[in-house]
């Protein structure tokens, strides 16, 4: 899930994006495993979006 955080510093408008990671159950985990694939262990800050950038991620 991606957190859109709008941002001010001076006159200057901008958007911080957030993305969050969950863990997933353990079917899953099992098989993201077996697929050799991982997930990040932790947040990160993305940056500013481009301009026309969805605003949304999946559900």
């Amino acid at each position: 899930m991606d957190v859109i955080i709008p941002v001010k510093r001076g006159k200057t408008r901008a958007e911080m994006t957030v993305r969050t990671v969950a863990r997933p159950e353990r079917r899953v985990a099992e098989l993201l495993t077996r697929l050799d694939l991982e997930l990040p262990a932790r947040n990160r800050i993305l940056g500013e979006m481009p301009a026309g950038a969805a605003t949304t991620g999946p559900a």
